[in-house]
Protein backbone atom coordinates (compact mmCIF):
# COMPACT_ATOMS: atom_id res chain seq x y z
CA UNK A 1 0.00 0.00 0.00
CA UNK A 2 2.57 1.89 0.84
CA UNK A 3 4.50 1.34 -1.92
CA UNK A 4 1.10 2.13 -4.11
CA UNK A 5 1.47 5.27 -2.32
CA UNK A 6 5.02 6.41 -3.31
CA UNK A 7 4.75 5.59 -6.92
CA UNK A 8 1.07 8.03 -6.98
CA UNK A 9 2.69 10.78 -5.12
CA UNK A 10 6.02 10.25 -7.80
CA UNK A 11 3.85 10.71 -10.85
CA UNK A 12 1.81 13.90 -9.21
CA UNK A 13 5.01 15.53 -8.76
CA UNK A 14 6.33 14.58 -11.70
CA UNK A 15 2.88 15.57 -13.85
CA UNK A 16 3.05 19.13 -11.81
CA UNK A 17 6.81 19.67 -12.94
CA UNK A 18 5.93 19.39 -16.33
CA UNK A 19 2.67 21.54 -16.04
CA UNK A 20 4.83 24.07 -14.34
CA UNK A 21 7.64 24.01 -17.23
CA UNK A 22 4.89 24.47 -20.03
CA UNK A 23 3.56 27.15 -18.20
CA UNK A 24 6.76 28.66 -18.26
CA UNK A 25 7.53 28.10 -21.98
CA UNK A 26 4.21 29.27 -22.67
CA UNK A 27 4.73 32.06 -20.95
CA UNK A 28 7.94 33.02 -22.12
CA UNK A 29 6.42 31.83 -25.57
CA UNK A 30 3.65 35.27 -24.78
CA UNK A 31 6.57 37.71 -23.66
CA UNK A 32 8.55 37.04 -26.77
CA UNK A 33 5.54 37.39 -28.80
CA UNK A 34 4.48 40.46 -27.40
CA UNK A 35 7.76 41.90 -27.70
CA UNK A 36 8.06 41.26 -31.45
CA UNK A 37 4.54 42.96 -31.43
CA UNK A 38 5.69 45.98 -29.91
CA UNK A 39 9.01 46.10 -31.58
CA UNK A 40 8.87 49.60 -33.09
CA UNK A 41 8.53 49.37 -37.01
CA UNK A 42 11.34 50.61 -39.35
CA UNK A 43 11.15 54.50 -39.63
CA UNK A 44 11.68 55.80 -43.58
CA UNK A 45 15.67 56.90 -43.75
CA UNK A 46 17.28 58.73 -46.96
CA UNK A 47 19.85 56.54 -48.19
CA UNK A 48 20.95 58.97 -51.73
CA UNK A 49 19.67 61.60 -53.70
CA UNK A 50 19.11 61.43 -57.35
CA UNK A 51 20.01 65.00 -59.36
CA UNK A 52 18.37 65.70 -62.79
CA UNK A 53 20.04 69.01 -64.84
CA UNK A 54 17.25 71.12 -66.86
CA UNK A 55 18.76 73.55 -69.60
CA UNK A 56 21.59 74.22 -71.39
CA UNK A 57 24.12 70.82 -72.34
CA UNK A 58 22.55 67.95 -72.02
CA UNK A 59 24.14 66.00 -68.78
CA UNK A 60 23.38 62.89 -67.28
CA UNK A 61 21.84 62.53 -63.47
CA UNK A 62 23.65 62.73 -60.51
CA UNK A 63 23.84 60.58 -57.38
CA UNK A 64 24.29 61.71 -53.87
CA UNK A 65 25.01 59.21 -51.44
CA UNK A 66 23.38 60.23 -48.07
CA UNK A 67 24.79 60.98 -45.43
CA UNK A 68 28.18 59.61 -46.77
CA UNK A 69 28.13 62.96 -48.50
CA UNK A 70 26.22 65.53 -46.75
CA UNK A 71 27.27 68.98 -46.72
CA UNK A 72 28.99 68.92 -49.84
CA UNK A 73 28.18 71.81 -52.10
CA UNK A 74 27.65 70.91 -55.94
CA UNK A 75 28.78 73.97 -58.10
CA UNK A 76 26.37 74.09 -60.97
CA UNK A 77 27.22 74.50 -65.13
CA UNK A 78 26.14 78.28 -66.53
CA UNK A 79 23.81 77.14 -68.39
CA UNK A 80 21.58 74.75 -65.62
CA UNK A 81 18.60 76.56 -65.82
CA UNK A 82 16.53 73.90 -63.25
CA UNK A 83 17.57 71.39 -60.93
CA UNK A 84 15.22 68.19 -59.56
CA UNK A 85 15.50 65.59 -56.52
CA UNK A 86 14.62 62.62 -56.78
CA UNK A 87 15.65 60.63 -53.02
CA UNK A 88 15.39 56.99 -52.45
CA UNK A 89 15.05 55.26 -49.07
CA UNK A 90 16.77 52.49 -47.93
CA UNK A 91 16.68 49.04 -48.95
CA UNK A 92 14.44 47.21 -47.74
CA UNK A 93 11.83 49.83 -46.45
CA UNK A 94 8.27 48.77 -47.76
CA UNK A 95 6.11 50.76 -46.25
CA UNK A 96 4.53 53.65 -48.08
CA UNK A 97 6.67 57.11 -47.65
CA UNK A 98 5.11 60.56 -48.21
CA UNK A 99 7.57 63.52 -49.14
CA UNK A 100 7.86 67.40 -49.26
CA UNK A 101 10.18 69.60 -50.88
CA UNK A 102 11.27 73.47 -49.73
CA UNK A 103 14.22 75.34 -51.64
CA UNK A 104 16.01 78.34 -49.56
CA UNK A 105 18.53 80.73 -51.61
CA UNK A 106 21.04 82.47 -49.70
CA UNK A 107 24.25 84.19 -50.66
CA UNK A 108 26.68 82.50 -48.09
CA UNK A 109 27.10 78.36 -47.89
CA UNK A 110 24.75 77.55 -45.38
CA UNK A 111 26.47 76.28 -42.49
CA UNK A 112 26.14 72.38 -42.04
CA UNK A 113 25.80 73.07 -37.84
CA UNK A 114 22.64 75.12 -38.74
CA UNK A 115 20.76 73.18 -41.03
CA UNK A 116 18.92 71.03 -39.13
CA UNK A 117 17.50 74.25 -37.11
CA UNK A 118 16.81 75.24 -40.36
CA UNK A 119 14.95 72.04 -41.50
CA UNK A 120 12.51 72.46 -38.29
CA UNK A 121 11.60 75.77 -39.24
CA UNK A 122 10.86 75.15 -42.31
CA UNK A 123 8.66 72.21 -41.35
CA UNK A 124 7.18 74.01 -38.37
CA UNK A 125 6.28 77.97 -40.13
CA UNK A 126 5.54 76.24 -43.64
CA UNK A 127 4.10 72.84 -44.00
CA UNK A 128 1.32 70.92 -42.76
CA UNK A 129 -0.02 67.62 -43.54
CA UNK A 130 -1.41 68.91 -47.22
CA UNK A 131 2.23 69.36 -48.32
CA UNK A 132 2.85 65.78 -48.24
CA UNK A 133 2.36 63.19 -50.99
CA UNK A 134 3.23 60.01 -52.36
CA UNK A 135 5.24 61.65 -55.48
CA UNK A 136 8.59 60.91 -54.77
CA UNK A 137 10.50 63.37 -57.36
CA UNK A 138 10.85 67.15 -56.13
CA UNK A 139 9.82 69.95 -58.52
CA UNK A 140 12.03 71.41 -61.37
CA UNK A 141 13.75 74.41 -59.04
CA UNK A 142 14.19 77.07 -62.12
CA UNK A 143 17.98 79.01 -62.04
CA UNK A 144 18.62 82.06 -63.77
CA UNK A 145 22.16 82.80 -63.19
CA UNK A 146 22.16 86.38 -64.66
CA UNK A 147 20.15 87.32 -61.28
CA UNK A 148 21.41 84.09 -59.37
CA UNK A 149 25.46 83.74 -60.28
CA UNK A 150 27.36 83.46 -56.54
CA UNK A 151 24.42 82.36 -55.16
CA UNK A 152 23.34 79.47 -53.48
CA UNK A 153 20.38 77.01 -53.60
CA UNK A 154 19.56 74.61 -51.01
CA UNK A 155 16.84 71.82 -51.17
CA UNK A 156 15.27 70.20 -48.52
CA UNK A 157 13.34 66.96 -48.81
CA UNK A 158 11.00 65.70 -45.44
CA UNK A 159 9.94 62.24 -45.63
CA UNK A 160 7.26 60.23 -43.17
CA UNK A 161 5.69 57.49 -43.34
CA UNK A 162 2.59 58.65 -41.39
CA UNK A 163 2.74 55.95 -38.65
CA UNK A 164 3.03 58.64 -35.66
CA UNK A 165 6.16 57.70 -34.75
CA UNK A 166 8.69 60.74 -35.18
CA UNK A 167 11.82 59.00 -36.28
CA UNK A 168 13.32 62.63 -36.55
CA UNK A 169 13.78 64.36 -32.85
CA UNK A 170 11.65 67.30 -32.25
CA UNK A 171 10.26 67.59 -35.68
CA UNK A 172 6.41 68.22 -35.77
CA UNK A 173 4.26 66.37 -38.39
CA UNK A 174 5.74 62.74 -37.84
CA UNK A 175 8.61 63.53 -39.75
CA UNK A 176 10.99 61.11 -39.92
CA UNK A 177 14.16 61.82 -42.11
CA UNK A 178 15.62 64.89 -43.54
CA UNK A 179 17.76 65.88 -45.88
CA UNK A 180 19.22 68.51 -48.08
CA UNK A 181 21.50 69.35 -51.16
CA UNK A 182 23.02 72.76 -51.77
CA UNK A 183 23.85 73.90 -55.33
CA UNK A 184 26.28 76.76 -56.00
CA UNK A 185 25.17 78.88 -58.95
CA UNK A 186 28.40 80.23 -60.99
CA UNK A 187 29.17 83.77 -60.81
CA UNK A 188 28.62 85.87 -63.90
CA UNK A 189 31.95 86.33 -65.40
CA UNK A 190 33.03 82.25 -64.60
CA UNK A 191 34.10 80.93 -67.76
CA UNK A 192 32.97 77.20 -66.86
CA UNK A 193 32.21 74.79 -64.42
CA UNK A 194 35.95 74.47 -62.74
CA UNK A 195 36.17 77.88 -62.01
CA UNK A 196 32.77 77.38 -60.22
CA UNK A 197 34.54 74.66 -58.56
CA UNK A 198 37.47 76.39 -57.29
CA UNK A 199 35.19 78.76 -55.87
CA UNK A 200 33.46 76.29 -53.09
CA UNK A 201 34.68 75.91 -49.84
CA UNK A 202 33.87 72.36 -48.19
CA UNK A 203 32.15 72.56 -44.88
CA UNK A 204 34.27 72.42 -41.52
CA UNK A 205 32.23 71.45 -39.89
CA UNK A 206 29.83 68.38 -41.27
CA UNK A 207 28.07 67.29 -38.46
CA UNK A 208 25.94 65.14 -40.66
CA UNK A 209 28.53 63.25 -42.58
CA UNK A 210 29.30 61.87 -39.31
CA UNK A 211 25.97 60.03 -38.83
CA UNK A 212 25.49 56.38 -39.47
CA UNK A 213 23.09 55.18 -42.15
CA UNK A 214 21.34 52.79 -39.34
CA UNK A 215 20.58 56.08 -37.54
CA UNK A 216 16.80 56.55 -37.43
CA UNK A 217 16.85 60.49 -37.53
CA UNK A 218 19.60 62.91 -36.85
CA UNK A 219 21.00 64.16 -33.75
CA UNK A 220 22.15 68.33 -33.73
Amino acid sequence: MKKASRIINGAATIFLSLVGIALIATQQFVDAAAAAKTKPAAQPQIASFSIKYSGGEKRPAKTVVWPREAGKVIALAGDVTGVQLTPSVQRGFKQKTYWAFRYVWSDEQPQIARMMSEAKTIAGKHFSAKNFTTRVASPTFAIDADEQGGRFLTIYAFATNKDRVTAAKNFPLGIDYVAAVTFRVPDADADDNIAAEKAVKEPSNDDWSQLEATLPGYKE
